[in-house]
């Protein structure tokens, strides 16, 4: 069941429309199915990236720190959603957390070596 819900989540993205099947395929044979808790953190700011992640099920909140170094909500990840590109295009550290809202949240992380 999960293996279908990232096959269609991949197949569904606009960043990915181009890319021909061969590159669906190795996407697939190389997610890694991940789940998390309520509040529990996806990425946290400051961290050097490995993955990039495709969130199947569930919910997530965009923190960022302010000049308080407190973290401030910035936006909601839903369902269907890519995460964590931007510091792997960019190679530098993240820029943000990402953390699952308030229930169990699935999602496909995929290893840097597969995401370029």
């Amino acid at each position: 069941m999960t293996q279908q819900l990232f096959i269609k989540l991949i197949l569904e993205l606009p960043v990915l429309l181009d890319v021909g099947e061969e590159a669906i395929d190795q996407i697939m044979m190389n997610i890694e199915i991940m789940q998390f808790q309520a509040e529990e953190y996806i990425i946290k700011n400051g961290q050097n990236p490995t993955h990039v992640y495709f969130l199947a099920l569930g919910e997530c909140e965009v923190l960022v720190r302010d000049h308080t170094k407190k973290e401030k909500f910035v936006r909601e990840i839903s369902q269907g959603q890519m995460f964590g590109e931007v510091a792997l295009l960019y190679k530098t550290r993240r820029t943000a957390s990402v953390k699952s809202k308030n229930n169990l949240c699935t999602v496909g992380g995929l290893h840097e070596e597969y995401f370029y």
